[in-house]
């Protein structure tokens, strides 16, 4: 067993799945001790903040975890707008998942 996907790390459609796949070990533990415990409008945010506390007391750490918040947020809302646009067509869905990746 493995803690990370190397291929999920660098080809990952999404920031997220880059989280998920790097420490797959300290990851389902924040999923099931923090994620899966708070209200659902500070999870992803408080779950950061956690991790960014687990790494120790530097700024960068913070700035890291919150832009990685902000950011697993913002492509949230973005694929819940834009794929269905692109889904219909395989064609189409072939170009999301690349341009995803890129």
């Amino acid at each position: 067993m493995s803690n990370v996907d190397v291929l999920q790390v660098e080809l990952p459609e999404n920031f997220r799945q880059v989280t998920t796949y790097w420490n797959k070990g300290t990851n389902r533990w924040l999923k099931s001790y923090v994620y899966d415990r708070t209200p659902t409008s500070s999870r992803v945010f408080l779950t950061y903040m956690t991790s960014a506390v687990w790494h120790g007391f530097f700024a960068g750490y913070y700035v890291t975890f919150g832009l990685g918040a902000l950011m697993t947020q913002a492509g949230r809302k973005c694929r819940r707008f834009l794929r269905p646009l692109f889904i219909e067509s395989p064609l189409w869905k072939s170009v999301y998942d690349i341009v995803g990746i890129i």
